[in-house]
């Protein structure tokens, strides 16, 4: 029986207005060696929409850890997502609601309007529960408050649930 490599700590560190965005999450090593090229395949596709360049590369980092998380696209703007959510056929759609063309909320309605079987994650500087509540009623599978404790765990699980 092989023994199983032991586990990294990898962490990312971000500074965004002020607010210090501390990752640590456990990255494990496959008796085999690293992710195949069918663990990519068989796992969730994941198209991620945020303007911030850092946390893109935050939040693509984290999911591409995940041996089951493939990230198939990302976008900058809204009229990419929307782009992008057609050609590249995503799983899950990360979404930010800042977005500098289309309000965020606009690229939900429209995402739920033409792909209701994929679920939207937002991930959002400011997530009031009157705000999540709206975001819900619109269709949103879960919203995450970026920068907050836990926050990491909380978009994992959001992008794994079916």
């Amino acid at each position: 029986m092989l023994a199983r490599p032991p586990e990294r700590i990898l962490e990312i560190l971000y500074l965004h207005g002020g607010i210090h965005l501390r990752l640590g999450y456990r990255v494990g090593s496959k008796a085999g060696g690293g992710r195949t090229m069918s663990d990519a395949a068989s796992g969730r596709r994941i198209l991620i929409a945020e303007d911030q360049r850092g946390i893109r590369g935050l939040v693509r980092q984290l999911l591409s850890a995940e041996g089951d998380l493939d990230v198939v696209g990302e976008a900058t703007t809204g009229r990419e997502v929307l782009d992008l959510t057609e050609s590249a056929e995503p799983d899950v759609v990360i979404l930010d609601l800042g977005l500098p063309d289309i309000d965020g909320e606009v690229v939900l309605d429209r995402l739920k309007s033409s792909h209701p079987h994929v679920p939207v994650v937002i991930l959002s500087g400011q997530a009031s529960a009157i705000i999540e509540q709206n975001l819900r009623r619109r269709g949103a599978a879960a919203v995450i408050e970026k920068g907050v404790p836990g926050w990491e765990n909380g978009l994992l699980a959001a992008v794994r649930r079916d």
